[in-house]
């Protein structure tokens, strides 16, 4: 397994959130 440093984590994060939300705004 891939152990992820936090700040990784929390960019990996963020980007998912941002593709959610271009998904949802079209």
């Amino acid at each position: 397994m891939v152990k992820y440093s936090n700040q990784q984590y929390m960019n990996d994060a963020r980007q998912q959130s941002r593709n959610a939300e271009l998904i949802i705004d079209h």
